[in-house]
């Protein structure tokens, strides 16, 4: 029987040109990071894939858009990477705290 692990990826900024033009977007960067690491701990009938999700930003209502795309990515992948580059989860933001506790 086939199983998926979907990581997905929710992309809230873009990096550098240096970075985009050596490495590519995030999907390419962490696919070709934690692709093959990811790889090996799967067995045969699992089938890896990663999606991107663009979050706009930034906007007052990225925080509420961020919490409803986390919500639904949730239901269907196993694994949600945030690729904020201008903020961590330590950040003392009210939509980071509430991100964190809601993942």
């Amino acid at each position: 029987m086939t199983t998926y692990c979907r990581v997905a990826i929710l992309e809230c900024d873009i990096p550098i040109e240096p970075i985009i033009s050596r490495h590519g977007r995030y999907k390419e960067i962490f696919s070709n990071l934690l692709g093959p690491a990811l790889e090996t701990k799967l067995d045969d009938a699992t089938i890896l894939s990663f999606t991107i999700r663009l979050i706009p930003g930034p906007t007052s209502s990225m925080p509420s858009f961020l919490l409803e795309t986390v919500g639904y990515c949730r239901l269907q992948h196993k694994v949600i990477l945030l690729a904020i580059p201008e903020h961590d989860e330590f950040a003392d933001e009210d939509w980071i705290l509430e991100l964190v506790d809601y993942v």
